[in-house]
């Protein structure tokens, strides 16, 4: 039942960063892509420091502006993340 209702929780979630696609990014979503573009090889934490934020306000984060198209997440080897802003999506803000 817990799994059921975490999967529910997932899905609306999901639901509710698409329905906002469109929209503006927040002051600290654009915080974050303009320190993404000075430091493309930053890490979490470093990102989490500077923007003075918990790990899951930052996957938030990420996750809206990925959403939205301003930015393009890889994962390489091991699991470490990389991040590149889209250029030509940043002009629309």
């Amino acid at each position: 039942m817990l799994v059921e209702q975490s999967k529910r929780i997932e899905q609306a979630h999901k639901k509710n960063l698409i329905a906002n696609r469109g929209k503006k990014v927040t002051p600290k979503q654009l915080e974050l892509l303009k320190i993404v573009e000075e430091f493309p090889d930053i890490g979490n934490k470093n990102i989490m420091i500077l923007l003075g934020i918990t790990r899951s306000t930052l996957k938030e984060h990420i996750e809206a502006v990925e959403m939205r198209g301003f930015l393009k997440v890889k994962v390489g080897y091991r699991g470490i993340k990389s991040y590149r802003v889209i250029k030509s999506a940043m002009k629309k803000i």
